[in-house]
């Protein structure tokens, strides 16, 4: 063990001296957090909206104010008299969706008829379409349902003459639907990935490119104790960033951490330890530093995607679903967000733990086979 510690204060001592090293280190998980938490965002607001009203009535007036009373969420940037200039608008990117309000309007909901409101939606970004009309929608139909009670109380028919649903949704865990709560959790899972795999698949590479992997071998450290010194410290740099990232992520981003901290540190031990041996295993396979980096880049990046963090795993092809169960990130990402927002214990993640744990014991017994035969 004093042999372990004194080579992993040999490595720290190496690493310090490297400054573009502790930078990137300690200095990317920030600015990647950082630009996770606040410019990548799934929220979509102030979309811009272009209104033609065709029908000049007060009843239109008052659905265009129910629209302009949701500034969070519609810009109205302005009005035309026809549809085609709102296509204009559409058309060069000015607004994202146009409302036409028909001539017969007012008319049609006096008369209890079905009135067929136009909405145009620029669709070059479905996403974004989507959850316009979704919002455009909610708006309509509450409207409609103020002038279907006020056409019931002019005719004298109250309340409990129609019948209603009253549909209260509650939103647990996060309330206000902040899409910051989900992509930072996330955020942490990525950080704690890129480190250690980037790392710890330099660790073997580096010291055969400079020379120096003969000097380790003729010392008298055996090769798991070799193994060991070179990972460790990388193992406690992913713990300083995990929590470093945790610290920020509740202080600037709000994000909740409901459940255990000691949980949440033993998930990510799990993980990292898989990680390590990931990148450990690149580093055997690799001949020089940059193909260790671009083995790195390209596991990290299926990793990330499909793991869950940008896309919900239920939304991809069923034939690539079942690569999912493979990647200790799609375990890890769900521990961590079921941690943090939902304060879960081992009950709940019972069937997320043994999975990773699993798959990182298999990854790193088969990077210390490769490391053994690499030295032999």
């Amino acid at each position: 063990m004093m042999r372990i510690w004194d080579f992993v204060i040999k490595e720290i001592r190496q690493a310090k001296r490297d400054r573009r090293l502790v930078g990137m280190l300690f200095g990317m998980p920030i600015i990647q957090l950082l630009l996770y938490g606040y410019a990548v965002t799934q929220d979509i607001r102030h979309l811009h909206l272009i209104i033609c009203d065709l029908d000049h009535t007060s009843i239109s007036r008052r659905l265009i104010q129910s629209i302009q009373a949701s500034p969070e969420y519609f810009d109205v940037i302005g009005y035309v008299n026809d549809a085609d200039e709102a296509k204009a608008y559409l058309q060069d990117g000015r607004a994202s969706l146009a409302l036409v309000i028909p001539r017969q309007y007012n008319r049609d909901l006096n008369r209890g008829q079905v009135t067929a409101l136009q909405v145009l939606v620029d669709g070059s970004d479905p996403s974004v379409g989507t959850v316009a009309t979704g919002y455009l929608s909610k708006i309509v139909a509450s409207e409609a349902g103020r002038q279907l009670q006020s056409r019931l109380d002019r005719m004298g028919m109250g309340r409990g003459t129609a019948g209603s649903i009253d549909a209260r949704i509650q939103f647990w865990y996060n309330p206000t639907l902040e899409s910051s709560f989900s992509l930072v959790p996330g955020v942490i899972c990525m950080i704690a990935s890129n480190l250690t795999i980037f790392m710890s698949s330099m660790a073997v590479v580096r010291e055969r490119e400079l020379g120096t992997i003969e000097q380790l071998l003729v010392t008298p450290m055996r090769p798991v104790e070799l193994m060991l010194g070179k990972l460790l410290p990388y193992l406690m740099m992913g713990f300083m960033n995990v929590l470093s990232t945790l610290t920020l992520a509740v202080v600037l981003f709000g994000v909740p951490m409901r459940g255990s901290i000691a949980a949440l540190l033993g998930v990510s031990c799990m993980f990292m330890v898989g990680s390590l041996g990931m990148g450990l295993l690149i580093s055997t396979l690799s001949k020089t530093q940059q193909q260790a980096q671009m083995l790195a880049s390209l596991i990290l990046m299926p990793n990330m995607l499909l793991s869950g963090f940008m896309y919900p795993v239920a939304n991809m092809p069923t034939w690539l679903q079942p690569v999912t169960y493979f990647l200790p990130m799609r375990y890890y990402l769900t521990c961590i967000r079921g941690l943090m927002m939902k304060g879960n214990g081992y009950a709940e993640l019972s069937s997320e733990i043994w999975p990773l744990a699993a798959i990182s014991v298999i990854i790193f017994l088969a990077a210390v086979q490769r490391f053994h035969r690499k030295l032999d």
